[in-house]
């Protein structure tokens, strides 16, 4: 449970933002205070930008743990196509080693569905306050996604296509035979199970889901279902 206080890292301002943790959208003074907001509460640098195509690389460090980067980006007025075509088209970005999230966001319009394909990892929306947008960024700052219960019951409700491939661009990023673990998988199979159905050892599917969940940023297989069944409903 977030509290809203400093997590005990290095006080706030003793280091530039360096790409790993930014706010994106056009209303500059607001996200700088935002961003300010958030740099007190994780004790890490955050940086601001106008577009998500000016969000600057990461630079690589042998002591990141954790989320390599962490990007909330103001999602007011856009479509879900729009989005899609946007998070495509940023290169600094990378799905399976970076999350993103929307903010600022109206109900109902379903940009949700769109874009939980497309790799982003949380939505917030314009009535959350800031204390919401805490305990969602430290829920992705520890790998998960953050959702909400109303999406959560969505995609839970909504049963997977049987035998579907995966579209592009994740038919290209997730293996056949990560594909076929992860089918299993959303139809509760265990490891075990899987390494019977599959004739694999029960250490190579645990292989196989480990590269899986980093490959799609999920952290669990509540998670990787909730994952499959957008994905799925989409292709619907």
């Amino acid at each position: 449970m977030i509290t809203g206080q400093n997590r005990g890292k290095k006080p706030a301002g003793d280091a530039q933002p360096n790409g790993k943790r930014m706010v994106v959208g056009p209303g500059l003074m607001m996200n700088q205070l935002l961003a300010a907001q958030l740099e007190a509460f994780t004790g890490e640098p955050w940086g601001t930008a106008d577009q998500l195509f000016h969000v600057p690389p990461v630079l690589e460090s042998s002591a990141d743990q954790g989320c390599r980067r962490l990007v909330l980006w103001d999602g007011q007025g856009k479509t879900g196509e729009q989005l899609s075509a946007a998070i495509q088209g940023c290169a600094s970005l990378e799905i399976s080693r970076d999350r993103l999230a929307l903010f600022n966001l109206s109900r109902g319009t379903g940009v949700e569905q769109v874009c939980l394909w497309r790799g982003v990892s949380g939505f917030f929306y314009a009535e959350d306050d800031l204390e919401q947008l805490k305990q969602g960024v430290q829920a992705m700052l520890d790998g998960k996604v953050w959702i909400t219960p109303e999406m959560l019951a969505e995609r839970v409700a909504s049963p997977p296509a049987e035998d579907a491939g995966m579209p592009p661009p994740w038919n290209m990023l997730i293996s056949r035979r990560e594909q076929e673990v992860l089918g299993l998988l959303v139809k509760g199979n265990t490891n075990q199970e899987i390494s019977e159905q599959l004739s694999i050892s029960p250490h190579t599917v645990k292989t196989h889901v480990y590269k899986l969940f980093k490959k799609i940023n999920v952290s669990n297989r509540l998670e990787a279902v909730i994952w499959h069944t957008s994905l799925m409903s989409m292709m619907g």
